[in-house]
């Protein structure tokens, strides 16, 4: 994989469209901003772009997140946007859909998925045989 601007991965074609089906997907949820850009990073991080101005970070691993909350328009331009950084297996419910969204678009292109046994649902736990073996601390 060539590194490009960013150090995002060149992507083939055909994976390039995948991620955009996932994206418009997760642009349809009703209860959360919509996402303007999602990133898989080279490293296996992901960022998450909403339309009301916030980001999510996803690290390499998958194990913590950070959201960042810009103010509202009506705020002072010099004060600091609100950052909060947690452990994915403990999201509180404010974050838990935008973490499990990042979180899909993370595991279907990474090397190697964060599966949470306590968010991630039975029914969307699809783990070969060969991808246990490569990440077997990834699997909790």
């Amino acid at each position: 994989a060539r590194r490009r601007r960013g150090g995002e991965r060149r992507l083939s074609h055909r994976r390039r469209h995948q991620q955009l089906d996932v994206v418009r997907k997760l642009c349809n949820q009703p209860t959360m901003a919509l996402v303007s850009l999602m990133v898989l990073y080279e490293d296996d991080s992901v960022e998450v772009r909403l339309s009301d101005g916030s980001s999510l970070q996803l690290s390499p691993c998958g194990s913590e997140f950070m959201i960042e909350k810009c103010p509202a328009p009506n705020v002072h331009p010099l004060q600091s946007c609100c950052r909060v950084r947690q452990r994915t297996l403990f999201t509180i419910s404010i974050y838990k859909e935008q973490v499990l969204h990042a979180l899909e678009f993370r595991n279907r292109f990474a090397t190697c998925p964060y599966l949470p046994a306590d968010l991630i649902t039975a029914d969307k736990l699809q783990v070969s045989p060969t991808s246990a073996k490569l990440c077997p601390t990834h699997l909790l």
